[in-house]
Formats: structure tokens, sequence, C-alpha cells
């Protein structure tokens, strides 16, 4: 996380990124895939897909201030064709309004 004297106090600006998503701008012919490898069911791939997504928590439920370690990801090589994807990260707190009057550089 960002930190940035506010009052005196160092806190945490934009807090853990509760959920994230990531959808498919096209279809791939070969690799590519999302991959969680640290689920409780065993590691999962999945493929990518023009016009699907995937939303993931990130956070635990019981301690959201806590990164869930079962939902690290990797973006797998593409092997043949391009990926285009779009990624957006649902923060728990809004963290541009704090940069935007005393976190500038």
């Amino acid at each position: 996380s960002a930190v940035c004297t506010l009052g005196g106090h160092a806190q945490r600006v934009r807090g853990e990124a509760r959920s994230v998503y990531g959808g498919d701008c096209q279809q791939v012919p070969r690799g590519g895939a999302t991959a969680f490898p640290n689920l409780p069911s065993g590691p999962v791939n999945i493929q990518p897909q023009r016009g699907k997504a995937v939303l993931w928590p990130s956070v635990l439920a019981d301690a959201p201030h806590s990164e869930d370690e079962r939902t690290d990801h990797e973006a797998l090589p593409v092997t043949k064709g391009e990926k285009f994807v779009a990624n957006f990260w649902i923060h728990q707190y809004d963290f541009k309004s704090p940069f935007a009057k005393v976190c500038q550089r």
C-alpha cells in the first residue's frame, strides 16, 4: 500500500484492492491463461475468451486489510496470437483525493 503522512500520522491511503476484475478483449489461439496456483482445490488456469471476465476477492473476508494469498495469480505466456485485457481494481478507500491533496511528489 502507498503510505503518506496525513495529520502527522502515517496512514495507508488506498487500502487493499478488495476485488480484482479481469476482462478479456479477444480470443487467444494458444496460451495466455490466468493461473491461480494457490486455490484450496488445486491450481486453476482460466483461458481467455472474448467477452468473458473473472472477478475475484483479493483480501480475506474476516480480515479485509489482509491479502488473501490463495488468490495470487499470474498471466501465463501467450504462445500464439496476442492477448488484450481490461483490468479493474476495486479499492477499499478513495485513494485519489489524499494523493492529490498531500501526497504529491
